[in-house]
């Protein structure tokens, strides 16, 4: 058997090169443990094997969509070559800084396309019939889209923006919710083939949404869309409960913390990076619950934030003296749909 040196050496090899052709180059991304920028794609190192590569350096993403485009041999030297088995041939590359990549003027085999994983295309309605988590790829018309970016805060502390559209085919109608990169790639009124879109479930109504490995391409503008049907409804009244909750982020790596109670500056425990507190990361999410209505809604996000922003409540950041003056207030709240307890729209009624 063996020896545990030995089996790391025949599983990882931390200084190799390997020689092919470059397929699928990934816009840029980021790490959410780590904040650090990376892009990936495929390498074929022969007429059958295909591998994943993991750039950490920006840098080389040129050159990587240059061999692409020109179907040009390169040699991608001082590699960490791990062994992976979500990548094609079972292992995969990882490039730094300290990687290079060489142009090769013959490889002795012709470049062909990876074999393909990508979800079978389906109609709207049929994609909505899938089971939560499935993902799917759609042809479909943008009818609305969201003309500002929201920004989530996922459980790791990272920031994400957020963007949501309407989109229709002949079938049906659905909000897709476009995340990081995505929510710049799409203009209302174009239509696009859509690829590894995931299926989502909130209030009770499903949708879809953007994921990391999700491509999305213009095509001919779609016709015999169906009409899409405003569900919304408003609901008006005094707040009967309500809270506000305010949470803070720190700057550098978006970890969670508890806002200081005497001091204007506060240092993360994850990065050790001391910072203003008035400078730090914010989001803030009220709950209500109107006289009117027995349910409790959730207005958080860009809701929330434009909320706040209008007069009676500019400058007011005690989470205390919002509610109290939330009281006094005659509020009016947009659902998006009957079912739906997350707030589309919060305004005070004149």
């Amino acid at each position: 058997m063996a020896t545990p040196a030995k089996q790391q050496r025949t599983d990882e090899d931390n200084n190799t090169d390997v020689k092919g052709y470059i397929h699928n180059v990934s816009p840029m991304k980021t790490s959410a443990k780590s904040n650090i920028h990376y892009f990936n794609c495929i390498i074929q190192s022969d007429r059958t094997t295909f591998s994943e590569v993991v750039s950490f350096s920006p840098d080389q993403r040129t050159q990587f969509i240059q061999a692409a485009d020109r179907k040009t041999g390169v040699q991608l030297k001082r590699c960490n070559r791990k062994l992976d088995f979500a990548s094609p041939s079972g292992c995969k590359y990882l490039l730094s800084r300290g990687s290079s990549v060489d142009v090769v003027k013959s490889l002795g085999f012709q470049s062909k396309n990876p074999p393909s994983n990508k979800t079978t295309e389906k109609s709207i309605s049929d994609a909505l019939e899938e089971a939560v988590g499935s993902y799917v790829s759609i042809r479909c018309k943008v009818m609305s889209l969201d003309t500002s970016t929201d920004t989530k805060t996922t459980k790791s502390g990272r920031q994400i923006s957020l963007r949501n559209a309407v989109i229709a085919d002949s079938t049906n109608s659905t909000r897709l919710s476009l995340w990081g990169n995505h929510t710049t790639q799409l203009a209302a009124g174009s239509s696009y083939t859509m690829t590894d879109l995931a299926v989502k479930d909130y209030d009770a109504e499903k949708f879809l949404s953007t994921s990391p490995r999700s491509t999305i391409n213009n095509v001919e503008e779609l016709l015999n869309i169906v009409e899409v049907r405003d569900n919304s409804i408003q609901i008006e009244g005094k707040p009967e409960c309500v809270s506000v909750t305010t949470t803070y982020a720190c700057k550098n790596c978006r970890t969670k913390f508890d806002l200081p109670t005497t001091s204007t500056t506060y240092k993360c425990t994850n990065c050790s990076m001391r910072q203003l507190v008035n400078a730090a990361s914010k989001s803030t999410t009220l709950k209500l619950k109107l006289e009117t209505h027995p349910a409790t809604f959730i207005i958080t996000g860009i809701v929330a934030t434009n909320f706040l922003g209008i007069n009676d409540f500019i400058g007011i950041t005690d989470p205390d003296d919002l509610e109290e003056l939330l009281f006094t207030k005659t509020l009016c709240i947009t659902l998006p749909t009957p079912t739906a307890t997350t707030a589309s729209e919060l305004t005070v009624s004149q």
